[in-house]
């Protein structure tokens, strides 16, 4: 008797739907005609070649803490040509390397632009694994009137790369098309 009941419920629920589904304003219908969201896409804008400075690994109760100088990188756009410098002595990466060994870090550059002379201060936060590619969430400020300015608008994601492991760390700036 049970299985007569539900089956009737099944066939009156599939019925008001498609009974509802005629309608054009149906939100069945509203549903059912929802373009297909496309997967995000990302242009180059720039990447940063930067020597590191000594890891400084400290081991605490989290994990092993890295504490890494940029010493300096030039600033290149997505064609190559360069557009500015890190400014000496104001970057750093800091992370925690968890006991699983995910890197979590934190990285603040700081670069002059050379078309202007102006600033950009750039805060990375992201997840990988420590001498391996890792991917960050980029929030840039720059300088109001600086001809890169609109980057600082745009929401931008990087890629950390270590392409020699004694060599400089290559950072690779996209942002949202």
């Amino acid at each position: 008797m049970s299985s007569i009941l539900l089956l009737l419920c099944s066939l009156s629920f599939v019925s008001c739907v498609a009974i509802a589904s005629t309608s054009s304003h149906s939100f069945i219908r509203k549903l059912w005609n929802l373009k297909v969201r496309h997967t995000p896409a990302f242009e180059p804008v720039f990447s940063i070649s930067v020597p590191l400075g000594p890891k400084n690994p400290v081991k605490g109760p989290f994990g092993t803490r890295t504490n890494m100088a940029l010493l300096s990188g030039i600033v290149n756009d997505a064609s190559g040509k360069p557009i500015g410098h890190i400014v000496p002595h104001t970057s750093v990466a800091n992370g925690v390397v968890s006991a699983n060994g995910t890197y979590f870090p934190t990285v603040s550059i700081t670069i002059q632009w050379g078309a202007d002379d102006t600033y950009a201060y750039l805060s990375l936060s992201g997840v990988g694994v420590l001498g391996s590619t890792t991917m960050v969430y980029i929030r840039m400020d720059t300088d109001g009137g600086s001809k890169f300015a609109a980057w600082g608008q745009r929401f931008l994601i990087g890629e950390v790369s270590y392409p020699d492991p004694n060599g400089p760390a290559l950072f690779k700036v996209f942002a949202l098309e």
